[in-house]
């Protein structure tokens, strides 16, 4: 079984518990494309211990891709077309959107 470290588990409870009014409780980030990266707690279907991602841009493009923690602190994110991207996971809020 994977190890899931007790960060992962407090950003899922946290938002299994959001307030967010849209289907899929999330966290975001404003991304350099002007849109958001969030992370949703829809669990990847074929990665155990990964979860859905999208990100969107100010011209209407969305990408996909799945998140996990890595360690305490990072968000490790694989997207669709095999590039990765790794944040801290501090630099994510619940969205407002």
């Amino acid at each position: 079984m994977k190890f899931i470290s007790a960060m992962l588990l407090t950003l899922i409870l946290h938002l299994s518990l959001s307030n967010v009014a849209h289907a899929h409780n999330a966290a975001c980030l404003e991304n350099r494309a002007g849109g958001f990266i969030v992370l949703t707690n829809k669990v990847a279907p074929e990665s155990q211990g990964w979860y859905i991602v999208f990100s969107s841009a100010s011209s209407g493009e969305t990408f996909y891709g799945e998140w996990t923690i890595i360690g305490e602190r990072t968000v490790m994110i694989t997207w669709i077309d095999g590039r990765t991207s790794a944040f801290d996971i501090s630099a994510f809020k619940p969205c407002t959107y």
